[in-house]
């Protein structure tokens, strides 16, 4: 019994191994959750954060240049 051990789990391995690859399966749909939201809402105050500092930015140089 022992002797037919390896003999039969290599014969397990090799059909085991025989057959095609699985399909790759299609991804599935995003869903929707809670954080989402959140995370949108972080995006637009990024957005608009930015533009507050483009404008700070504006008024500085007009302000530097006034006073030169």
């Amino acid at each position: 019994m022992i002797r037919f051990s390896p003999m039969l789990l290599g014969a397990c391995l090799l059909l085991g191994c025989r057959g095609k690859p699985p399909e790759p399966q299609a991804p599935e749909a995003r869903v929707a959750t809670p954080f989402d939201q959140l995370q949108q809402a972080k995006q637009r105050a990024a957005a608009v954060q930015k533009v507050v500092d483009q404008y700070d930015q504006q008024q500085r140089q007009q302000l530097e240049q006034a006073t030169q």
